[in-house]
């Protein structure tokens, strides 16, 4: 049961609690109740959270576009009536309405009625896809699909014994991003968890974090993230005993960093399967094998298509972007990304687990396997960063890659063209979506 002086979220100014939101969220939907349609754009992720339950409660669209760019916006929004962009800068807002500041009360309020309320709102919230393949997509969410997504974190941290306000909750993955949506702030409004309000990235910021933690009581502290990430993270991941675990999605995560990561002791590292049209749906703990269970009432069957997922908390089936191995105990084995497996000289392999074999070379910082299609065989091209730490040359790095390769998959995918960048274009969900692909393969293909 949520009491009014229960932590909802904190931060250096320390602690929100769920009285304090019930009383910004009545102050808010006056404010808002012109509209029709909220975009909501607040980066501090308490004030998010207000804007989303006062638009929950006004029964407002909320819309989380792809990207907080104006063209995305803008298609996120067409066919609105009235529109309210909520937070983001000048260049953001455009010809829409727009509201900057959040008011807050003076004094809390009982949330029970509050609670309740969401608890009972079928009020749509658009989400989008990444975009890795091809345009973003809408997808239709409510509170129950979002709980029931976030119920596949909590899944974790009840396996891990991790109670109810015990723990605070980082996260480095954007909120308006399915995944951050459900494993931050749903987890917070639909389990009572104790959420960060502001987006940690750098490894300042989680230092800056756990201060913070410290401040308002807490003594641990769960990071959700992305492997992306965690390539820079893991060295203060390594000194912050404060983490107590670690919980991965957006893409796997190689083995040997889980391994690395668990070594320091007391540090579990788990990960979740699950995309925008289910949500969360699986978990792993990355040491203990490739098998994913289902949780949350997930259930998947196989068809002539591929593997339905279906679940209490959403409207209808949804078939699986990636292809899958039914295990006989309810488990699952992922065997790739429909359309990821490569062909060369009669040999396959797959996009992802050859990005998780460069993501795991020494000398680098971040890389992508690129496939360019030909009429027979897939080329394989690599773009990376090369950590400037190591002092190695771009020829010394190119070798560095092609031993890493050697070791793990056959000599027929060695990639014959690997050039260097500074940074790639990954969204801030750790991802390179389609656009970015096509910019990585034309620099691929202008360098010798």
């Amino acid at each position: 049961m949520i009491a009014a002086a229960d932590t909802l979220c904190f931060s250096k100014t320390g602690r929100k609690s769920w009285g304090q939101f019930a009383a910004d969220i009545g102050m808010l939907r006056d404010r808002i109740s012109g509209a029709t349609h909220v975009c909501n754009l607040l980066p501090d992720r308490y004030h998010f959270m207000v804007g989303l339950a006062a638009a929950m409660l006004n029964d407002q669209t909320t819309v989380l576009p792809a990207a907080a760019a104006p063209g995305a916006i803008r298609a996120a929004l067409a066919g609105a009536d009235r529109p309210l962009v909520l937070g983001g800068e000048p260049r953001h807002h455009g010809s829409f309405d727009s509201l900057v500041d959040i008011p807050q009360s003076n004094a809390p309020a009982d949330p029970a009625n509050t609670f309740s309320a969401l608890a009972a709102s079928d009020t749509e919230v658009h989400v989008f896809t990444s975009g890795t393949t091809k345009v973003p997509e809408r997808r239709i969410k409510d509170w129950k699909t979002l709980v029931g997504g976030a119920a596949v974190t909590q899944e974790i941290l009840d396996k891990l014994d991790i109670r109810r306000g015990t723990a605070a909750i980082l996260g480095t993955t954007p909120h308006q991003h399915m995944y951050g949506l459900e494993a931050t702030v749903f987890l917070g409004l639909g389990f009572g968890q104790s959420i960060y309000s502001s987006t940690v990235f750098y490894p300042a910021d989680i230092d800056a974090a756990i201060s913070d933690a410290v401040a308002c009581g807490f003594d641990k502290a769960v990071l959700v993230t992305s492997p992306a990430h965690l390539k820079f993270l893991e060295p203060t991941l390594l000194e912050r005993r404060e983490i107590c675990a670690v919980i991965s999605a957006t893409a796997p995560l190689p083995d040997a960093q889980a391994g690395r990561l668990e070594a320091r002791g007391s540090l579990a590292v788990m990960e979740i399967y699950g995309s925008t049209e289910t949500g969360s749906l699986a978990i792993r703990r990355t040491i203990e094998g490739n098998a994913w269970e289902p949780v949350a009432g997930f259930r998947l069957v196989e068809t002539d298509n591929g593997a339905l997922a279906s679940a209490p908390h959403l409207a209808e089936e949804c078939l699986l972007g990636d292809t899958v191995e039914l295990l006989d105990d309810g488990r699952f084995r992922l065997l790739g990304r429909t359309g990821d497996m490569i062909g060369i000289a009669g040999k396959r392999a797959n996009l992802s687990a050859l990005n998780a074999i460069l993501v795991e070379t020494p000398c680098l910082l971040d890389g992508v396997v690129l496939r360019e299609r030909g009429e027979g065989d897939d080329r394989l091209a690599i773009v990376a960063v090369i950590d400037p730490d190591s002092g190695l040359s771009a020829a010394e790095g190119k070798a560095a890659i092609r031993t890493q390769f050697r070791e793990h998959v056959d000599t027929v995918f060695l990639p014959r063209r690997i050039v260097f960048t500074d940074r790639l274009p990954r969204t801030p969900t750790g991802k390179i979506d389609a656009d970015g692909i096509a910019e990585l393969l034309q620099l691929a293909r202008a360098r010798p």
